[in-house]
């Protein structure tokens, strides 16, 4: 089962200010049920799709997959779940603590390590000033 609430993904751009990819988005789809999210180009679905597969994190709602939420058990979401994204649009939406966080997840570095990992990295580089950019 897959449930989604409230769910609302915002990312800082430069040129816009806020740029809100998701907005208070709600669905469930049940055991067995094929649900399609569809809608234009823009419209969230990716982001959406990246958030249920524990890619990015919400800047707010519930997401939660088999009862699984994918804030608190990401480990646990991703070994139930198989995604593939066709696009690669994520890279340049993100900011750079978000694209090595990105890629520290694909490489399955517990959360608590990881975080502790990047802080290292962006204080022994001096990136820390280009962090949220």
């Amino acid at each position: 089962m897959i449930r989604v609430e409230g769910l609302t993904k915002e990312f800082d751009d430069p040129r816009q200010g806020v740029f809100r990819a998701l907005d208070n988005v709600s669905f469930q789809v049940g055991p067995g049920e094929i649900y399609g999210l569809l809608g234009p180009n823009g419209a969230g679905k990716t982001t959406c799709l990246r958030i249920l597969s524990t890619v990015l994190r919400p800047t707010r709602g519930i997401a939660e997959v088999d009862g699984i939420n994918v804030i608190r058990d990401p480990e646990a979401v991703r070994a139930r779940i198989g995604f593939m994204s066709c696009n690669t649009g994520i890279y340049d939406r993100m900011t750079a603590w978000e694209m090595v966080e990105y890629y520290g997840r694909l490489y399955g570095i517990p959360e608590q390590k990881l975080q502790e990992r990047i802080e290292y990295l962006f204080d022994i580089l001096q990136m820390n000033d280009i962090r949220d950019r």
